[in-house]
C-alpha cells in the first residue's frame, strides 16, 4: 500500500459523522464551548482566561498521550523489525540446511548406486564361481570314478587282491 493509499484511507476514515462524533465525545473542548455559549458576554470575558488554561492543559495532556503512543509504536516497530530479521535469518538458515541436505542426499544416492553396481558384479562373479565349482566337482567325480574303475580292473589291483587273500589265508581269516 503506497503513501497516497494510506493518506486516502486516513481521510476516508474521518469523513463519516459517526467516526468524528466518537472521537469528539468526552472532549473537554465541547464542554468549554457549551459553557461559553450559555454564558453572557461579561461572564465570557471572565471565563476566557480559565478556558484558555483548560485548553492548554487538555492540549498538554493530549500531547503527552501522543508521545506515549509514539514511543509504544516505535518499540512495536523495532520488535516487528527484529522478528522480521529473525524470520529472514531462519528462512536463510533453513534454505542453507535444505541445500546441504539435498547435496548430501545426492551424494548418498550416488554412493548407493555404486554400491548396487558393485553388489551386482559380486553376485555375478559369485554365480560364475559357483558354476565353475560345480563343474569342477562333476569333473573330479567323473575322473575319480574312471580312475577307480581303471584301478579295479588293473593288474596292480589283481596283485593286491591276491596278496591280501594269501595273507588272510595265512593268518586264518576267512573271506566272504
Amino acid at each position: 500500500m503506497g503513501p497516497t493509499a494510506s493518506a486516502d484511507l486516513g481521510r476516508g476514515s474521518l469523513d463519516g459523522w459517526e467516526v468524528v462524533r466518537s472521537l469528539v465525545e468526552g472532549c473537554i473542548l465541547l464542554d468549554i464551548i457549551k459553557r461559553m455559549l450559555r454564558s453572557d458576554d461579561e461572564e465570557r470575558m471572565r471565563n476566557s482566561y480559565m478556558a484558555f488554561i483548560e485548553l492548554g492543559q487538555h492540549l498538554f495532556t493530549n500531547l503527552e498521550a501522543i508521545n506515549l503512543h509514539k514511543t509504544e509504536i516505535s518499540r512495536a516497530i523495532k520488535e516487528a523489525k527484529t522478528i522480521q530479521t529473525e524470520a529472514k535469518n531462519a528462512r536463510a538458515e533453513s534454505e542453507c540446511l535444505r541445500e546441504a541436505h539435498s547435496t548430501e542426499v545426492g551424494h548418498l544416492q550416488e554412493v548407493l548406486k555404486k554400491e548396487e553396481q558393485v553388489s551386482a558384479i559380486l553376485k555375478t562373479t559369485l554365480a560364475l564361481e559357483e558354476e565353475k565349482r560345480k563343474k569342477a566337482e562333476v569333473e573330479v567325480g567323473t575322473k575319480g570314478e574312471r580312475a577307480i574303475k581303471s584301478f579295479r580292473s588293473s593288474k596292480e589291483m589283481e596283485d593286491i587282491k591276491v596278496v591280501f587273500a594269501q595273507e588272510a589265508f595265512d593268518k586264518g581269516f576267512e573271506l566272504y
